[in-house]
């Protein structure tokens, strides 16, 4: 049984022929060939087009949902003052939204969708931890 390799092994034998002086021209342009035809047959099939293209595609949206996490601004704050006779009371409320949730989405997309709902409240969190730190050591520093 003839077991035919992955072409990724094609092309490592022809990287390590080129870094080798004795190989000849011939059995590097046979190496190349194999890898080539290989990925050719792969890809020619319709599975094996329809699998590069499905790979290709969640690539590019792991990709770009990096990107969009990255470069993501912070969401603004809206701060509030009021005022009732002697006593007064400030904050922060957070003007956070809910992450859209995508209805007619893949898995992948609802659990990204998911971990950016988590991030955001972890975020909300941290924020209210700080604000309730400022406000005790504020009331302490009065008494």
């Amino acid at each position: 049984m003839t077991v035919i390799p992955h072409p990724a092994v094609g092309i490592a034998e022809a990287a390590a022929r080129v870094s080798d002086p004795s190989a000849g021209l011939s059995d590097l342009i046979r190496c190349v060939g194999v890898a080539v035809a290989v990925a050719g047959l792969i890809l020619a099939t319709p599975d094996g087009l329809a699998s590069a293209a499905i790979w290709v595609r969640n690539k590019c949206r792991w990709l770009w949902t990096r990107i969009k996490r990255i470069f993501r601004r912070p969401k603004p704050e809206v701060h509030t003052t009021a005022a009732a006779g002697l006593a007064t009371a400030t904050g922060t409320a957070g003007a956070y939204r809910w992450q859209a949730w995508p209805e007619d989405g893949n898995a992948e997309e609802k659990i990204e969708a998911l971990h950016e709902q988590v991030e955001l409240m972890l975020k909300q969190i941290q924020s209210h931890r700080v604000q309730t730190r400022q406000s005790v050591d504020r009331l302490q520093s009065h008494t």
